[in-house]
């Protein structure tokens, strides 16, 4: 698969990031293209200027599925990279791990941003708060 336009490739597993996502690619004119989508591919060409990886922050770090959209990428053409990271608890520094991964690809991370949204991991908020119904 080629990416020809200027992108926001994003992994969303609760809706969260991909309404950030969703409203940034309509707000800067990015073609938005879920990571999902990319999986069965067996190489991902990168010939555009601007990409940006949207993602919830999973433990501190970034999730598996972008390390392996990432491993997939060649031929990679790209003058501005940047991240946007979701997350509701403890953000850590995802962004060091996401650089450490685009580095292998000769991609420098130009900048990340982070966006605090409702904290939905419910093994957590489940011992916190207690509904009856």
């Amino acid at each position: 698969m080629v990416i020809n336009e200027n992108s926001i490739l994003y992994f969303s597993g609760t809706g969260n990031t991909f309404e950030i996502a969703e409203k940034v690619a309509r707000k800067i004119e990015l073609k938005l293209i879920s990571v999902v989508d990319l999986l069965e591919e067996k190489t991902i060409e990168i010939d555009c200027e601007v990409v940006g990886l949207a993602f919830p922050i999973y433990f501190g770090g970034v999730p598996k599925i972008i390390g392996r959209i990432i491993d997939k990428m060649v031929s990679i053409k790209l003058k501005y990279t940047f991240a946007l990271a979701t997350y509701g608890g403890m953000p850590e520094n995802p962004f060091r791990i996401l650089e450490n991964e685009l580095r292998k690809k000769e991609i420098k991370l130009d900048a990340g941003y982070l966006i605090t949204m409702p904290d939905n991991y419910i093994a957590v908020i489940g011992a916190r708060r207690r509904c009856i119904f």
